[in-house]
């Protein structure tokens, strides 16, 4: 894997460079974002599609065209998809049309119990459902059912839980490209007691801002004011403020089983590209008792074995960002190694696209 590592490096180290707080860029104004409300899907095989998951498609029009590699933006645990479209500020923080500007194409869903997609009981959703779910979104995206394009190769970008939903459908459905995985690695939470602690954390039912949405009482929630330390790192103090806006709910029963994916060997059965994007100052997954985050090479060190050369892994820290990289100062690292691998693999700024190998 030693020279995986080296070429990850030398793509990567302009990118690592910056270390200090980047100058906001201003939003892209060339692209365009369109909310798809009701993709109708089913929560299980067996089941009829009488649930629907709400998405946003950001991109070019010059890029919306037959063959065209696209991401589907998996969000994390008491998030949505503003996650990764944020409209903090003047809009410099959203992944989504940050990436489209870079020629790739994005589709950034509420998952199945978040955000405006349909809410069943929370008993009835694991990691697995949420991945047959995402299944069906890849097959949506393939078939032109969004954005009238029959997009080629979809890559999985998932932060924190929505990075194991990832792992899960790639490993069990095969059809997709890429995975980029950000928020999460191979190790048990080291900060576990803060994750169910209720000062914490609280049913959704008794916070004001879900009073009237009906939830059960395996909807969770973060509770008022936990949000900064639970996610960030020496952000933008509005930052916080408004995460904390706009949270979300999630389903308890999903969020636990999620853990037992933390030294699961389940990834070694991907056989498609893999970035790993980690911050440096992760509470949740970092420091004594988890992983070493000081580096790339620390990290990609840790994570390597549980992954295939298939995977090609590539691994890029952030510095001096917490959990919740989107949201961080230094948000541009990520979409930088987004785009530099997107084109080195699928050929979405210009390059041609790989053909095999990792190189």
């Amino acid at each position: 894997m030693s020279g995986t590592l080296l070429t990850a490096a030398a793509a990567f180290s302009l990118i690592a460079s910056v270390t200090a707080a980047p100058v906001a860029a201003a939003p892209p104004t060339d692209v365009d974002c369109r909310p798809y409300p009701a993709i109708p899907v089913s929560l299980r095989p067996d089941a009829p599609k009488s649930q629907h998951i709400w998405g946003e498609l950001c991109a070019r029009p010059a890029d919306l065209v037959d063959g065209h590699a696209v991401q589907l933006l998996l969000h994390g645990a008491y998030y949505n998809h503003a996650y990764w479209n944020s409209s903090y500020g003047d809009g410099s923080y959203s992944y989504a049309r940050n990436m489209a500007a870079r020629g790739v194409p994005t589709f950034a869903i509420d998952r199945i119990g978040q955000g405006r997609s349909t809410r069943p009981q929370s008993a009835e959703i694991t990691v697995r459902d949420d991945a047959f779910v995402v299944h069906q979104i890849v097959q949506a995206l393939k078939a032109g059912t969004v954005g009238n394009t029959r997009f080629g190769p979809v890559v999985l970008a998932g932060h924190s839980v929505g990075s194991i939903v990832a792992w899960q459908e790639a490993a069990e459905y095969r059809d997709v490209q890429g995975l980029i995985i950000t928020g999460m690695l191979h190790v048990v939470p080291v900060n576990a007691g803060i994750l169910t602690a209720g000062s914490n954390f609280r049913p959704a039912r008794l916070d004001p801002k879900f009073q009237g949405e009906n939830l059960d009482p395996g909807y969770w929630t973060t509770a008022e004011g936990s949000r900064g330390q639970l996610f960030h790192h020496e952000v933008d103090p509005g930052i916080v403020a408004w995460d904390e806006a706009n949270k979300d709910a999630s389903s308890a029963v999903e969020f636990a089983g999620a853990f037992t994916y933390a030294t699961s060997d389940l990834t070694r059965s991907i056989r498609v590209p893999v970035l790993i994007i980690q911050a440096e100052k992760d509470f949740l997954l970092c420091g004594t008792g988890g992983a070493d985050c000081s580096s790339a090479k620390a990290i990609e060190a840790r994570e390597a074995p549980y992954y295939s050369p298939e995977a090609c892994l590539q691994v890029v820290q952030v510095p001096n960002a917490g959990h919740s990289i989107a949201l961080s100062r230094n948000h541009e690292i990520e979409e930088k190694a987004s785009a530099h691998w997107s084109d080195k693999f699928f050929g979405t700024g210009g390059q041609p696209p790989r053909t095999g190998g990792c190189g």
